[in-house]
């Protein structure tokens, strides 16, 4: 037997001596003996350290080293019951070298935390990177059993559906109408946010094993009236002003047009014969048509500006005063089943 296997078993006996008697003592245990696992795997010698400290700085060294020191420091801590310094280093090694023993110790020691959500979620990941055959899948199972029924489940029933949900502070994931929240027992703070909506904050508690619903409403926030200032005012004013006086000119640019056309046209008559004209009546008659295509354009573009300045008065400066009054947001908080106890032994 290697050195690194001695202290390991050392380890762990002296874990099984100290740790608390129960499933409880027997995370603290195995969290010691899966260190065996990967202690023996390694050809690395193993270096004891009387204290938990940050490693000195390695360039050289490859990722599966760096992971195993994090590794080490994490079974020494625990075998401590400084667990969540252990949980650091086992987060740590887990980034360097997502292996299945470091998965495993990093659900058990968020288990002794009571960080039972977060100990799922370092299950799901030991599940993704162990096979069928690994000698922690039993433990596993049963760890998770212990956590599901450890967790509080939330339903939340939301409108608008689109809604933004923050817990203590954290957005999560969760998407749709309803959803469904795991927490962990305790007092939680839940809000709700949406666009053009207004906020709704609830706080709860949660026991272990508990079931609830909730349900919340955001109520949008009303239309805020069109308010205009003075100087708005003056200034929209002027606009309309203008543009209507623009479109008055464009009248009269177009009626003295229409005139002139008429005025031509007439002093084509002694040189034409219905539609044969001399040169000059011809003259006359295509200076008529071009003052009436004038005065056509004119007058249409008149008519228009002289609209549109009617109606920036109107929308503009009369504004819409149309608002609702603020609602509260409803929400409904109900327990539907509350502890479920932990069952087997681990």
């Amino acid at each position: 037997m290697g050195r690194t296997d001695r202290r390991m078993r050392s380890l762990a006996i002296r874990g099984a001596q100290v740790g608390p008697r129960g499933p409880m003592g027997c995370l603290l245990v195995q969290v010691l003996a899966v260190g065996l696992m990967w202690s023996s795997a390694v050809s690395a010698p193993v270096h004891a350290e009387s204290e938990a400290r940050p490693p000195p700085s390695h360039g050289g060294e490859g990722s599966e080293t760096l992971a195993r020191r994090h590794f080490e420091r994490g079974l020494q801590l625990a075998s401590r019951a400084r667990f969540r310094e252990a949980e650091r280093e086992f987060v740590d090694a887990w980034a360097l070298s997502p292996r299945p023993s470091v998965a495993f110790n990093l659900a058990t020691v968020r288990y002794r935390l009571g960080d039972y959500v977060a100990a799922l979620a370092a299950l799901n990941d030991y599940a993704t990177v162990a096979d069928r055959m690994h000698s922690h899948q039993a433990e596993a199972w049963r760890l998770r059993g212990m956590l599901e029924q450890r967790v509080a489940r939330v339903t939340l029933e939301l409108a608008p559906a689109t809604a933004r949900v923050f817990v203590d502070g954290t957005e999560r994931p969760e998407k749709g109408q309803r959803r469904q929240l795991l927490l962990d027992p305790g007092a939680h703070e839940v809000k709700v946010v949406a666009r053009r909506h207004r906020q709704a904050t609830e706080r709860i508690t949660v026991a272990a094993g508990s079931v609830l619903s909730l349900s919340i409403t955001l109520r949008a926030t009303p239309r805020t009236p069109t308010t205009v200032t003075d100087h708005h005012s003056r200034t929209w004013g002027w606009v309309a002003f203008g543009t209507g006086a623009a479109g008055a000119l464009s009248l009269l640019v177009s009626g003295g047009f229409s005139l002139a056309a008429l005025g031509r046209d007439g002093a084509s008559e002694p040189d034409c014969d219905g539609n044969l004209c001399a040169p000059d009546g011809h003259a006359a008659r295509t200076t008529a048509r071009r003052y009436g295509d004038v005065a056509t354009v004119t007058g249409i573009a008149g008519g228009a500006l002289l609209a549109s300045g009617f109606i920036v008065y109107l929308t503009v400066l009369l504004g819409d005063d149309a608002s609702a009054p603020p609602a509260p947001v409803n929400a409904l908080l109900s327990p539907e089943l509350v502890g479920a106890q932990i069952q087997g032994r681990f």
